[in-house]
């Protein structure tokens, strides 16, 4: 996550893609790629499908109903199942699985516009016709909130934990 908004960032400053930042040929057919790259793109496509080793779940951490939970629906349903949203912990905000989710997004973000960039020689934010080379205050307001939530999604320990056994629930 991290890596995807150095790269969105430094292309909305410099101009330049993700490769063309660290000066790598780009335009070419796939075939005539530097080998380490398309290794890079293929672990980082690996692992965000998963393939590379999910061998567990997360979990969210218990959560004690309290104020409207406990007062006004009846026992042994919350306001959660009765809007239809999981029960056992948070629907939004920065729990295990929904930073693995957002992580694996990034994944899949940096890999296809890294192939998208070898392909055409454009960069991301080229791609898709936003303006680059440009001053940080003129940088388009939504490319700045998905750089910033990337980089706090990445610094963010989240809740909830890890489990491989099914004894450790």
């Amino acid at each position: 996550m991290l890596g995807f908004a150095a790269s969105i960032l430094g292309e909305a400053i410099t101009g330049k893609g993700t490769l063309a930042q660290f000066d790598l040929e780009t335009g070419l057919p796939l075939n005539e790629t530097e080998p380490l790259l398309l290794f890079f793109i293929l672990f980082t496509l690996l692992g965000a499908i998963g393939a590379l080793g999910d061998r567990g779940k997360f979990v969210d951490d218990p959560v004690e109903p309290t104020g409207l939970d406990r007062a006004v629906i009846a026992p042994g349903k919350g306001l959660k199942s009765a809007l239809g949203l999981k029960e056992g912990g948070p629907t939004f905000g920065f729990t295990k699985a929904n930073e693995l989710f957002v992580g694996r997004m990034a994944q899949l973000g940096i890999a296809f516009s890294i192939i998208g960039e070898v392909i055409t020689g454009k960069g991301t934010l080229a791609q898709l016709n936003i303006e680059t080379g440009v001053p940080i205050n003129e940088i388009e307001p939504l490319v700045l909130f998905w750089v910033l939530f990337f980089f706090v999604a990445a610094i963010n320990p989240g809740t909830g934990k890890f489990i491989v056994d099914e004894d450790d629930e």
